[in-house]
């Protein structure tokens, strides 16, 4: 019902442009759907985003799953993340930073693009690295090393 539902709003509403956002796919398998079909779902909106033009955005809680389980005592959680991993076209990592909380840098992120087709590719297409500082608004993205706390 959940895919139908989507669908036929996409549907109604041609000429908008539209970005399917799902904010943690994490939350199914809390609420008792199995990750077989978390990941048919999200697949299917998948498809239906590259059919209609429009963007889907996921996200799941990958690392707190895989360093929660890492003996694979939750295969579930485990087979939805390292699927969606595998599908995905971006990859964005956001974590705190390894050192403890700072005043100045309260983050890092890290945002990779796996399905790269070629090494020629992959050499212009880097891994970005960078840091951030969550604001009352708004997020401060910048460079490794140049936050004021480090100059």
């Amino acid at each position: 019902p959940v895919y139908e539902s989507v669908r036929d709003l996409v549907n109604m509403q041609a000429q908008a442009k539209w970005c399917i956002l799902v904010e943690s796919a994490s939350n199914f398998l809390n609420a008792g759907i199995s990750a077989k079909a978390v990941f048919n779902l999200l697949h299917y909106l998948q498809v239906l985003s590259v059919q209609s033009g429009y963007c889907l955005a996921a996200g799941v809680h990958a690392e707190s799953i895989l360093s929660e389980c890492p003996d694979g005592e939750d295969e579930e959680a485990s087979f939805l993340v390292k699927r969606l991993l595998h599908r995905c076209d971006v990859h964005i990592n956001v974590s705190a930073l390894k050192s403890g909380l700072h005043q100045r840098v309260h983050g890092h992120l890290r945002i990779d693009w796996p399905k790269r087709s070629s090494a020629a590719v992959a050499a212009c297409t880097p891994s970005i690295e960078r840091h951030f500082k969550v604001l009352d608004r708004t997020v401060t993205v910048f460079a490794k090393g140049t936050s004021s706390a480090v100059l």
